[in-house]
């Protein structure tokens, strides 16, 4: 009934918010990244940027999806990142009071962009799976609070972190691990070795096999 698949708008207290459809099949979101560019590979590092604090790229990631109802290219994720900081003269893009080698922060991007469709990919498949009574992703709790997933598997609440074993990544899960108390939920972490991973396109993605270990893991504990 309404434009643009937009399914409800909500205003409460000091908030709004905005609903839409993301009927979304695997099939439409691996076909999507079928099509992506990635020339993230090898980059070298700039570690003024790489240990800096600027604003996360996963909030653009998000907006754009929804937005546009599908994954963006890491152009248009970049692109509109720096649209929306700002401040880009002569290479060197200034963030609040820094100012840091726009190469090196696109690199950095570059970097994440692919776990960002990774990640993005899974809570399809999961979602999709019907196996869960509800699988939620918050951007807020994903930030502040290092959950990648929430399921409700048996109506118990289940938080999920993905780790894919590179140093990489594990070096951040235990970064994710020291700043965050998860005391109060049932905590799951599906760890996956690199080579488990299914290639679509050039972005290596999770399998119905890790939607099947993590209700091993929750049968198992």
């Amino acid at each position: 009934m309404f434009l643009k698949k937009i399914n409800d708008i909500k205003l409460f207290g000091d908030k709004i918010a905005v609903e839409r459809s993301l009927n979304l099949s695997i099939s439409d979101v691996e076909g999507q990244i079928a099509q992506l560019g990635y020339s993230g590979a090898g980059l070298t590092k700039d570690f003024r940027v790489e240990n800096a604090k600027i604003p996360p790229f996963i909030q653009v990631f998000y907006y754009l999806v929804f937005k546009n109802l599908e994954i963006p290219s890491e152009d248009l994720l970049f692109n509109t990142y720096v649209e929306w900081v700002g401040g880009v003269k002569n290479d060197i893009m200034r963030i609040g009071n820094l100012e840091l080698n726009l190469e090196g922060v696109r690199n950095r991007m570059l970097r994440t962009y692919p776990s960002l469709i990774r990640d993005f990919h899974f809570y399809i498949m999961l979602n999709k799976s019907q196996l869960f009574e509800s699988v939620e992703y918050s951007l807020f709790t994903d930030y502040s609070n290092g959950i990648d997933l929430t399921l409700s598997y048996n109506k118990q609440v289940y938080a999920l972190a993905i780790a894919i074993e590179t140093k990489r990544a594990s070096e951040y899960l235990l970064v994710k691990e020291d700043r965050h108390d998860y005391g109060n939920v049932n905590k799951l972490v599906l760890s996956v070795p690199f080579d488990e991973l299914s290639k679509v396109g050039q972005i290596y993605l999770l399998t119905e096999l890790h939607v099947k270990s993590i209700i091993n893991q929750i049968k198992n504990n």
